[in-house]
C-alpha cells in the first residue's frame, strides 16, 4: 500500500481529535445541562440502569422491567418519579440476557462497576486492533 503512512496518520490524528471531542466539548456540555436541570445523567451514564436491573433481578429477585426499578431509576437519575415528557425515562430495557455480562458485578458499587466497564471496553478496542487489521488485509509488522 503506498498510501499506508498517510493512512495511519490521518487515523491517528482522526482518533486524537475524537478523544479530544470526547473530553473537551462532549462530557463537559453533558455535565453542564446535567447541572442545568438538576439530574444525574452525566455521573450515571448507560450502564447505570444495565448493572441495577441485574442487582435487583439477582440479589433482590425483583423484576427489572417493573415499576419499582424503573421508579428507583428515575429517582437515581432525576431525583423524582413524574415523567415530564421532556427528559427520557431510565429504565431497565434491555433483553434479559445483559444480565449474564454483569453478573460478577452485583456484589460491587457502581463506581468499581465502571472503572471495570473502562478496562474491558480499552481491553476489547486493543484486542480488535490486529483483528480488523486483518479484515482489511494489513499485516503487522513481527
Amino acid at each position: 500500500m503506498p498510501n499506508r503512512p498517510i493512512t495511519v496518520a490521518v487515523a491517528l490524528a482522526m482518533s486524537i481529535g475524537m478523544w479530544a471531542y470526547i473530553f473537551r466539548v462532549a462530557n463537559p456540555n453533558i455535565r453542564l445541562q446535567a447541572a442545568r436541570s438538576g439530574d444525574r445523567t452525566g455521573d450515571l451514564g448507560d450502564l447505570y440502569p444495565r448493572w441495577y436491573g441485574t442487582r435487583q433481578l439477582v440479589l433482590h429477585n425483583e423484576n427489572p422491567y417493573g415499576q419499582r426499578v424503573t421508579e428507583d431509576l428515575q429517582l437515581a437519575y432525576y431525583g423524582n418519579i413524574k415523567p415530564d415528557g421532556i427528559r427520557d425515562e431510565q429504565r431497565f430495557a434491555y433483553p434479559v440476557y445483559i444480565s449474564l455480562f454483569l453478573l460478577p458485578t452485583v456484589n460491587l458499587a457502581f463506581s468499581q462497576v465502571r472503572i471495570i466497564a473502562c478496562a474491558v471496553m480499552a481491553g476489547a478496542l486493543v484486542i480488535s486492533i490486529p483483528l480488523w487489521l486483518g479484515c482489511i488485509g494489513w499485516k503487522l509488522a513481527s
